[in-house]
């Protein structure tokens, strides 16, 4: 299967690194974060919600596949679910006005290669307590909402969607990369990078929804060509590549 020899390639040719960080260029040192400052954006909350203890939340974790669709999640346990899964360390939002830098020096709650962080999330939120229904993109850097798209192409992101009971969920996290982040330092290897990447956030992701008490399921079937334009995404610099539903 081409897939098996791509694999094949790729682990086989991997780039050399100077193992001296002082002899590597600026841009493997700089972390890039996707912003739409044009668009209206909602903070999130910036208390998070008390999570429980990681051996109960390993023992109950299990995928659901049935959703309330008169139920809605808490803007609060919204915020908790993107703050430890996707969001940076330290306090939510202090970052937005740092100098690169300072903005250089973020970590996160899951490993990347290289400190990269080729990945973006954007959410169709359908029932959170006061927040618009929409499609929205999650800005790290001021841990806020910013609603690229109102309700009413919701039912078109529906239509990506590979399974009916998908659509009941009250938010669709869609998981992108942004694959010169990655690619600028690892060149193809960095595809195996990005994947094992996405495994890791998206662990994190259902871990915090099961502290919550929030229903989640991961899935990969889903109409990536559709997502793409719906975001308006061009697949040759950042593509759709995983998604969770979360809700009651």
């Amino acid at each position: 299967m081409l897939s098996k020899l791509f694999h094949k390639k790729i682990t086989s040719e991997r780039p050399r690194i100077p193992a001296d960080f002082r002899d590597w260029p600026e841009s493997w040192n700089t972390v890039f974060f996707k912003e739409y400052p044009r668009f209206d954006a909602t903070a999130l909350p910036r208390d998070m919600l008390k999570l429980k203890n990681l051996e109960e939340v390993l023992k109950n974790r299990e995928s659901f596949r049935n959703f309330d669709i008169k139920k809605e999640i808490s803007l609060e346990e919204l915020s908790t679910i993107l703050f430890y899964s996707a969001g940076l360390k330290g306090k939510p939002g202090e970052y937005k006005d740092k100098t690169q830098e300072e903005k250089n020096r973020t970590r996160r709650f899951y490993p990347s290669g290289g400190a990269r962080y080729p990945l973006e999330v954007y959410l169709a939120i359908k029932r959170v307590s006061r927040i618009t229904s929409g499609i929205y993109h999650y800005n790290l850097l001021s841990h806020s909402l910013e609603q690229l798209l109102d309700k009413n192409y919701l039912n078109e992101f529906n239509e990506t969607l590979g399974y009916v009971w998908a659509r009941d969920a009250a938010v669709v996290f869609v998981i992108t990369t942004v694959w010169d982040r990655n690619f600028i330092k690892y060149q193809d290897f960095g595809y195996n990078i990005i994947l094992t990447e996405m495994g890791h956030m998206v662990q994190n992701l259902l871990l915090v929804s099961e502290s919550l008490g929030v229903k989640y399921c991961p899935l990969a079937g889903f109409d990536n060509q559709k997502m793409n334009t719906l975001l308006d995404i061009n697949d040759e610099d950042e593509s759709s590549l995983y998604m969770t539903v979360v809700g009651r």
